[in-house]
């Protein structure tokens, strides 16, 4: 995106040039040689562990690919698997027609409470990677989120909570089954860029203490989550105008 802007005395406008950091296109785990040769890793790293020999560097990576089967799972247990392994996928929960309507509709039911879809997921086209967050309020930011995409970009976000080529810190942990928000946690490193997508989220903060409370670490107070979303928000509202 290129913007131009005058400073009080110059002569010219400046031009100023932001450049994105390329993402991958398409989405990984729906390939099969990906999700072969990830499932040989997470094998080579529990044979490791089991003998005595955890390697910390395999860390990272296990618990992003650990967060992608998870996803994965949950668009299984909502029955979007083939549209969330679609780059293009479009979720059916606000699709019409006979095979898509009533009939999809009627499943719900059966959906654990977390993700039990709202409104909003039934009346606006999005992504079924979506569907499969376990908060209702936090899906419907990321719907309301994603209609300014100078703001935020649906594939930035996913490649830092999903890529498998990073290792840096997760974004995500799971603990437990995906469905159930108590098994989820998230990362300072999410907080301090994505926390504003958590306004109004308390079970998020809930659950993430009760993980760094396991292992002994400070919890993070309700003002501190306040300030990180409010901070967080305003960080990309500097970084949207440039």
């Amino acid at each position: 995106m290129i913007r131009s802007s005058s400073k009080p005395g110059s002569q010219s406008p400046q031009v100023t040039t932001r450049i994105k950091k390329p993402q991958p296109q398409g989405c990984m785990a729906a390939l099969p040689e990906v999700r072969a040769l990830m499932n040989r890793f997470a094998n080579h790293a529990y044979a490791s562990y089991v003998h005595g020999a955890p390697a910390v560097a395999h860390l990272p990576l296990l618990v992003r690919y650990n967060l992608a089967t998870s996803l994965a799972s949950n668009a299984m247990l909502l029955g979007v698997l083939d549209e969330f392994l679609k780059w293009e996928g479009i979720s059916p929960m606000n699709k019409q027609g006979p095979l898509l309507g009533l009939t999809f509709r009627n499943n719900f039911v059966d959906w654990p409470t977390g993700l039990q879809p709202t409104q909003l997921q039934l009346t606006r086209a999005h992504h079924p990677w979506i569907d499969c967050f376990p908060w209702p309020q936090l899906r419907d930011n990321l719907l309301r989120a994603f209609e300014y995409p100078d703001l935020c970009d649906e594939d930035e976000l996913c490649h830092d909570i999903c890529d498998l080529t990073d290792n840096v810190e997760p974004m995500l942990i799971i603990w437990g089954p995906p469905e159930d928000p108590h098994n989820w946690e998230v990362s300072e490193c999410f907080l301090h860029k994505w926390a504003w997508l958590l306004n109004g989220c308390g079970q998020v903060l809930m659950s993430t203490n009760y993980w760094r409370s396991k292992r002994g670490e400070s919890l993070i107070t309700q003002q501190q989550f306040a300030n990180l979303v409010r901070l967080s928000f305003r960080k990309r509202l500097d970084a949207s105008a440039i």
